[in-house]
């Protein structure tokens, strides 16, 4: 692998992104931290709540991309995001995954510095303005991304093995 190549490795990874590629810095871009005691609660978020629909038919095309999957949902109408501070409709255009060698890095956001085991993404672009996802991307209001922490709870899954089986003591910060 040549250095010019984006990956997830401590010498690609997303803390040198905007190192490898000047278009990745800035502060809408990947990676951001998420630091808690910063962040504040939004009561306008009560009134104008995010809507989102996923029509599972949608989905055309499952990817291995050598880091994680993707799965192209380019199939037609009805599986979008509205709502929240969105001031328009956004169609899904595609869902990926990537996860670490570890099950404590792999995501390219963190909280408080923390990464997590893995992010799933998913990919929306701006249908009430743009007439397609290649036309969106070249805007800033062309993309809406909403991503997704993954936890390793493996010991947790190997105690609910049958249907309707539950656990209640967990610690979900959500």
């Amino acid at each position: 692998m040549t250095t010019d190549e984006w990956g997830y490795e401590e010498f690609n990874g997303p803390m040198v992104w905007p190192k490898l590629f000047p278009q990745a810095g800035g502060l809408l871009q990947s990676p951001v931290n998420i630091e808690t005691s910063k962040s504040t609660n939004d009561m306008t978020l009560k009134c104008k709540p995010l809507y989102w629909n996923y029509c599972p038919e949608m989905c055309t095309k499952i990817i291995n991309t050598g880091y994680g999957w993707k799965v192209d949902a380019t199939g037609g109408e009805g599986s979008e995001l509205s709502g929240g501070p969105l001031g328009h409709k956004y169609k899904l255009e595609q869902f990926h995954c990537h996860w670490g060698c570890t099950s404590s890095k792999g995501s390219e956001h963190t909280v408080d510095g923390m990464p997590y085991a893995g992010e799933l993404h998913l990919v929306h672009w701006n249908c009430d303005k743009y007439n397609s996802f290649s036309e969106a991307i070249a805007h800033p209001d062309g993309l809406a991304v909403l991503g997704v922490f993954l936890q390793h709870w493996l010991d947790t899954l190997k105690r609910i093995n049958f249907s309707h089986q539950f656990r209640i003591n967990l610690s979900i910060d959500l």
